[in-house]
């Protein structure tokens, strides 16, 4: 069952890369990207970089930001590529880090520019659109004439533009990436009309697999419990284990 679950999950990712660059259509005329990373695309899309298709790091708390006020903090540790955005944390922001100047707005997406390696990735949703996030993240912005915030949510989700993230990071033990070096990385751009019908479409698909996915960890969770109800009741005497003469 676990292993059914990680081939899900290999599954559900390459789902997601396989829309975003390569889309819909499996008879579609290809051609070359120019980004070896990206590989063949739809001969009718765009390549362009991150910045020009949206923003950066818009909103920031001003300096003047009462320290009396409470806030809800998200760091890098709360925000998962699997999980999305964690239950952030309540503090006063006079007792936050001094790192905590960030502000998203729902349709934005936050992408971890600091240990990299963690896929810290997650599209901002109206739950955690009043956060507060750490400068370690860009806070990438779509311009409406160029892009979707459902599509930007699945191009930041899209393993190939990960491996992107980190393979151009510096650093070894605290890998790092420059926001201006991130959004001067390319990606795919179908049309405003396409983006959509693929964002539906993996919206659909991916509510399905992880409806599954949660099943068959509930299920995995009931066994465990079974297991350890089984063990207790046998080193406390509960069940006869004694060989019948």
């Amino acid at each position: 069952k676990t292993r059914f679950i990680e081939l899900l999950k290999e599954k559900r990712q390459a789902l997601i890369t396989h829309a975003v660059t390569k889309g819909l259509d499996p008879n579609v005329k290809m051609k070359d990207s120019g980004v070896a990373w990206i590989g063949e695309v739809p001969e009718h899309w765009e390549v362009k970089p991150i910045k020009i298709i949206a923003s950066c790091n818009d909103d920031s708390l001003p300096e003047s930001f009462s320290p009396d006020t409470p806030i809800r903090y998200v760091d890098i540790s709360s925000v998962s590529h699997d999980a999305g955005i964690a239950e952030p944390e309540f503090m006063l922001f006079g007792d936050a880090p001094s790192r905590a100047r960030r502000k998203a707005r729902a349709g934005d997406v936050v992408v971890s520019t600091v240990r990299t390696y963690l896929k810290a990735v997650a599209a901002v949703d109206d739950a955690h659109a009043d956060c507060v996030y750490s400068t370690g993240f860009a806070v990438l912005r779509p311009r409406k004439e160029h892009l979707t915030p459902e599509f930007l949510k699945w191009l930041a989700l899209n393993e190939l533009l990960i491996q992107a993230v980190e393979s151009h990071s510096e650093g070894l033990s605290y890998p790092a990436i420059n926001a201006s070096e991130l959004i001067n990385l390319k990606t795919t751009l179908p049309s405003l009309s396409e983006q959509a019908r693929i964002a539906s479409i993996l919206d659909r698909e991916t509510a399905r697999i992880d409806a599954l996915i949660a099943k068959t960890q509930h299920s995995i969770d009931l066994l465990k419990e079974r297991r350890s109800a089984f063990i207790t009741a046998a080193v406390t005497g509960q069940i006869d284990l004694r060989e019948e003469a």
